[in-house]
């Protein structure tokens, strides 16, 4: 729901000043999925929803948690695509926020599960032949 109001200024000996209908009131942003849920770094992920850029011109930023995205790929006021940054050691279900240039954040709780970090433990043979 957006709005318009007027802002008064009141100096101190009482003196005022009425400047009508001078800002807006914007309906905040919304994240309304994302894709995938889960992931660790480097993940590409997708985030859908409404006034994503919080009334600004562009999404800035972004987090996982408290893990900032290492890169934003593209995005509007209805997505974002951004890459997941470096995550924690175990698997951990995190909010996710989003920046904007007009300092609007929009954040979504419980969105994304950092995954366990993979790791390889063993190579069978561990050795061959070229090619």
């Amino acid at each position: 729901l957006n709005r318009t109001g007027d802002i008064q200024i009141i100096s101190k000996d009482g003196g005022s000043f009425l400047l009508k209908n001078l800002w807006t009131y914007e309906s905040a942003g919304v994240i309304t999925g994302i894709s995938p849920s889960t992931g660790q770094l480097g993940t590409r992920i997708t985030l859908y929803g409404n006034s994503l850029r919080g009334y600004g011109n562009q999404v800035v930023n972004g987090t996982l948690g408290d893990i900032f995205f290492s890169s934003i790929e593209f995005e509007n006021d209805t997505m974002v695509v951004a890459r997941a940054g470096s995550g924690p050691d175990s698997t951990l279900l995190v909010n996710v926020t989003i920046f904007s240039d007009s300092g609007a954040t929009v954040t979504k709780p419980n969105l994304f599960t950092f995954a366990r970090p993979s790791s390889i433990e063993s190579v069978t043979p561990n050795s061959g032949l070229s090619g």
